[in-house]
């Protein structure tokens, strides 16, 4: 009889038990055969987990720390998830603890600069020309203060009265170019009547109306007000300015007349 051959030991994969014996493999330390496949997929378990920058955890830490405080609590107004214990809605600012809603508004750049201009006094130097303009009030001393003004300086000068004329000539210039603007941008029609109506003479009234019950322009019945007001100042030195429209009678014509006897 011929000699026995030797037994061939298999080497099986410990991981899917595949005979890795005539196949490419790894050997651990304790002796143990892995398929290429396996040892990789060992390989990438036992890679360390990327490490988080301290910055970056420390805002997840925020905000896992702000979702944990949102509840199921909601504002009563708008109805939108808030912070447990909050009183003022960040969206509609409503107050639980008035129960009415926080006025706000939108600031347009020139509010944020005008709102910037303050000096280290206090004094506001954002404020312009623009904005007092817009001001009902303001436009009402523009106006009222030259016709009070000389008007009282009148009643006391006799010779003030042509500063109170010219005052009052302004202001009837500066209320009929205005009214007449107004007019049109209200509507076509109204503008028409305020520029025809006059002409019939009755249709002049149309005007006062127009300006302190009809426009909707605050500052127009503002100046309309002050020309109220400086037309009752007309009547009351109406007196005085028809004797200063009258010529003198110095006695010419009686002494003519007597001399033609």
């Amino acid at each position: 009889m011929g000699a026995e051959q030797p037994a061939t030991v298999s080497k099986l994969c410990t991981s899917c038990g595949v005979d890795v014996t005539q196949a490419p493999r790894v050997k651990d330390s304790e002796g143990r055969y892995f398929c290429k496949a396996c040892a990789a997929k060992a390989q990438a378990a036992a890679a360390p987990a990327p490490q988080v920058a301290d910055e970056d955890a420390a805002i997840m830490a925020k905000l896992a720390e702000e979702a944990a405080a949102i509840t199921a609590e909601a504002c009563p107004e708008c109805h939108r998830p808030w912070k447990k214990g909050s009183t003022l809605c960040a969206y509609c600012g409503h107050n639980t603890k008035t129960g009415k809603a926080l006025k706000t508004r939108v600031l347009t750049p020139e509010v944020i600069k005008a709102a910037k201009g303050y000096d280290r006094g206090g004094a506001s130097r954002g404020s312009t020309m623009a904005e007092l303009l817009e001001q009902p009030k303001f436009i009402g001393l523009v106006f009222g203060v030259p016709v009070l003004g000389s008007f009282a300086l009148a009643m006391i000068v006799p010779e003030a009265l042509i500063a109170y004329s010219i005052a009052h000539l302004i202001l009837s210039v500066a209320i009929i170019i205005w009214t007449l603007i107004d007019g049109f941008r209200t509507s076509l029609p109204r503008g028409l009547l305020l520029l025809l109506l006059p002409l019939t003479g009755i249709g002049i009234f149309f005007w006062p109306v127009h300006g302190l019950f009809l426009t909707e322009s605050p500052r127009l019945r503002a100046i309309w007000i002050v020309y109220a007001i400086s037309i009752a100042c007309s009547l009351v030195l109406l007196p005085e300015i028809l004797a200063q429209l009258t010529p003198p009678d110095d006695g010419s014509g009686a002494s003519a007349f007597g001399q033609g006897e």
